[in-house]
């Protein structure tokens, strides 16, 4: 309803200003497949797409890619056939009519303004956890059903909407994914979860740089406080939200692991705690003076 209700309003907002009628700006304007670009065509090129025969997606997608089918793990821990974009085709003339309306800043222009640091090894270095026994149990006897039940299900006049939708099931999936608590699940001796093998890589990094020394810029002298920082990012189950609708709070176990491994509790800030700009300029300026080491 909210993507219809934005596409209404600059259709309308553009009759009145035809060609300068509305500005987006996102970091992100592709996120998950280039398929995305023909939702921004719509919104900047819909009078092209018409002219040029491509105004349905089918359409786009025919001229613009390649669908083939290909086999993919569901949030069961099953593969199934899902059909994905395999290969793009006319990419040149498909970015010739998206940069008609869109400025585009890659990386390397970026880094012409910002001084980045090179990743260490020259690539990301993904560390993996072998899948529990209570999530492997979960998996099979509580997302595998109620996935089948989800594809079965038909829309009807007294139930129009799905109870129980996919997304849903894969999103409770990505929670168990990262530890068992989140559903009520325990640990066997010997098994780690991913909130746990995160905790524990933190606290080593934290004490393998605890006799860094830095030097202040501006005095030209080292610094008194020794000890590396680190940044830690997190996209899912954290927040406040998780917390009250699972009824396991990743941030309590995640700090009480730190603590109990060594680190100090005043070295680590949650910066969801940093509601305010003046908490947040705080939070920055004691993570540059090292009285923080690990912001998450």
């Amino acid at each position: 309803k909210r993507a219809l209700d934005m596409y209404v309003k600059t259709q309308w907002l553009g009759r009145q200003q035809p060609g300068r009628s509305h500005v987006f700006a996102s970091g992100t304007p592709v996120t998950n497949t280039m398929g995305e670009l023909y939702t921004l065509m719509r919104f900047y090129a819909d009078d092209e797409l018409h002219r040029a025969g491509m105004a349905t997606f089918d359409s786009w997608a025919r001229a613009f890619g390649e669908v083939v089918p290909a086999l993919e793990a569901n949030a069961a821990g099953r593969y199934e056939v899902v059909e994905r974009f395999a290969k793009f085709d006319n990419v040149p003339e498909l970015m010739s009519r998206v940069r008609m309306f869109m400025d585009v800043l890659t990386s390397e222009h970026l880094g012409a303004l910002v001084k980045r640091p090179d990743i260490e090894g020259g690539k990301p270095d993904l560390i993996t956890v072998d899948a529990s026994a209570a999530l492997k149990s979960y998996m099979k006897t509580e997302l595998l059903p109620r996935l089948e039940r989800s594809r079965k299900w038909k829309p009807s006049k007294d139930e129009p909407f799905n109870p129980d939708p996919v997304i849903a099931i894969t999103s409770d999936g990505r929670f168990a994914a990262l530890d068992p608590r989140f559903f009520g699940g325990e640990l066997d001796d010997g098994e780690t979860t991913k909130l746990n093998r995160m905790a524990d890589e933190i606290a080593a990094e934290y004490k393998a740089s605890a006799g860094n020394t830095y030097v202040d810029k501006e005095a030209g002298k080292p610094m008194p406080t020794k000890g590396g920082t680190q940044v830690v990012f997190y996209n899912l189950g954290f927040g406040a939200q998780s917390q009250k609708n699972r009824g396991f709070s990743a941030r309590n176990a995640l700090t009480t692991r730190l603590t109990a491994a060594g680190v100090k509790r005043e070295h680590i800030a949650w910066f969801d705690d940093a509601d305010t700009d003046a908490k947040k300029e705080s939070v920055f300026k004691a993570m540059r003076q090292g009285q923080v080491r690990i912001l998450i």
